[in-house]
């Protein structure tokens, strides 16, 4: 399936100001809309993880999402501070503070 976005619509997520995540991610029990605050996670890639999750039964660790399409080993390394499979989610985002990046 192939979503179009409008020129406005990107161009409106391009003066979004950064933003600084905080806390942790459970991929077990995370909405998609939680796990589209990670970085670079969209609605497309928060599905496939909560399809793999279903599918699978849950995630027994972090790395895992390596099994997910789209998740190398890059992506995992840059999402991995985020991350958890037990315990409340507790992500946030937030404006980044001038200078913290």
């Amino acid at each position: 399936m192939v979503t179009a976005c409008s020129g406005a619509a990107v161009e409106a997520r391009a003066h979004l100001p950064p933003m600084e995540i905080t806390g942790k991610l459970n991929l077990n029990t995370a909405t998609e809309e939680q796990l589209m605050l990670l970085p670079t996670v969209g609605s497309s890639e928060a599905e496939r993880i909560v399809t793999w999750r279903k599918k699978n039964g849950g995630f027994k660790r972090t790395a895992d999402l390596r099994r997910v399409k789209g998740f190398g080993y890059k992506t995992f390394k840059k999402l991995e501070p985020f991350l958890d499979i037990k315990g409340d989610t507790t992500l946030a985002a937030s404006p980044a503070r001038p200078g913290t990046r």
